[in-house]
């Protein structure tokens, strides 16, 4: 029973003079654990320039940079900016020496550990490919609020929040501004977080089906190999099919597209993914069975007239004449909101003469029987020829 005891209070007895012997160290060896600090927080520094100036180039590739990574840099800048001087600061000008350096040492013989572990991580990566934005790309600033389109504007947002409606068509004759409204309404419910991601792409009058396939995953981050058309179908389906809530807007459709040969899902199996798309003709709606379809109609005179004088520079204070010809104009450009605007910006700081010679083309072009209305509001185009 003796030697029992006698061993156990030998084995405390030297645990006690380890433990003495470790903590006397920031005391005795304070000089040492300062200089060894300030060395390892050196190769710190140089390491976290390194790491950064991966990061930089990692960036410049438009790649994603790993969270850990991000992580490791903060911390090694928590470090690297943290007073480490060895001046006493004191309580009323009292402070014990050598209990000021034992906390000191102590202090910087943990932080040279933290920086050993720090020095020791070391990543293969700094960056990952990144998702190219979507809907969002596109700039919505020129979009105006006219009053004889926001029954429209409101119907489409809440056409879409109804989860009853898989595909939305919005159609009108061109040159109406469909484009513009619907990529107004992709930044607006991807901003209200009513989708988890708003894809955009143009189908046109030759769909090319492998760009379109393309348009749709890169923003997705998905890969397409190239190879077999249905191969890449079944790849995208599977990615708008994994539960994410994923809005494809398919704009300028002109015929009925077949949603296996691109890889969308369709009907009632669609699991969160959803279509809005634009067309010049309602027939188009109907053949691809949208739920639910919006006619876009022309601004009224008085929009037009809004819309013309902002992109032309007019002010209130601008002659009444002058006003009264842009009103003129902007009822020739059959109140398109994309022809108003190229025959606006046209005729900006123009002289008179320039907008008296446009208005009158577009005047007589109006006189030519028989002549389809989208190749009437074309033909404003060319009135920056005079």
């Amino acid at each position: 029973m003796t030697s029992v005891l006698s061993e156990c209070f030998k084995v405390i007895a030297e645990k006690f003079l380890d433990l003495t012997i470790g903590e006397a160290r920031y005391l005795c060896c304070f000089k040492t654990i300062v200089e060894e600090h300030e060395r390892e927080k050196c190769k710190l520094r140089a390491k976290r320039k390194g790491v950064q100036e991966n990061v930089n180039v990692a960036k410049n590739r438009a790649e994603e940079i790993v969270n850990d990574v991000t992580v490791w840099i903060q911390n090694a800048d928590n470090i690297i900016d943290e007073n480490t001087e060895t001046k006493r600061t004191c309580f009323f000008g009292w402070c014990p020496n050598c209990m000021w350096q034992y906390q000191r040492g102590k202090k910087l013989a943990l932080k040279t550990l933290e920086i050993a572990e720090l020095k020791g991580l070391n990543f293969e990566s700094v960056g990952r490919a990144g998702k190219l934005p979507g809907v969002e790309y596109h700039s919505s600033q020129d979009f105006i609020e006219f009053e004889s389109r926001s029954s429209q504007h409101k119907q489409l947002l809440d056409t879409i929040k109804d989860d009853q409606n898989f595909m939305v068509g919005l159609h009108g004759m061109g040159g109406t501004g469909k484009t513009t409204l619907v990529q107004r309404v992709g930044n607006e419910v991807k901003r209200s977080n009513l989708f988890d991601e708003v894809i955009f792409t143009t189908v046109s009058h030759a769909p090319d089906i492998r760009k379109i396939q393309d348009n749709i995953a890169v923003p997705l981050g998905l890969k397409l190999e190239e190879g077999d058309q249905l191969q890449r179908a079944k790849k995208l389906w599977s990615r708008l099919m994994n539960g994410e809530r994923i809005l494809v807007i398919l704009d300028d459709v002109w015929e009925e597209l077949k949603f296996e040969d691109i890889g969308i899902p369709s009907g009632n199996n669609h699991n969160g993914c959803r279509v809005l798309l634009t067309s010049r003709k309602m027939s188009v709606c109907n053949s691809m069975s949208c739920q639910s379809t919006i006619e876009l109609e022309l601004l009224s005179e008085e929009d037009a007239k809004i819309l013309f004088e902002k992109h032309t520079g007019l002010r209130d204070d601008s002659s009444k004449s002058l006003k009264k010809l842009a009103q003129q104009i902007a009822n020739e450009c059959k109140r398109s909101p994309v022809a108003i605007t190229a025959i606006a910006k046209s005729l900006k700081h123009q002289p008179l003469e320039l907008w008296k010679a446009a208005f009158k083309s577009l005047k007589e072009f109006k006189q030519i029987r028989n002549v389809d209305e989208d190749l009437k509001i074309y033909k404003c185009f060319q009135v920056q020829k005079f």
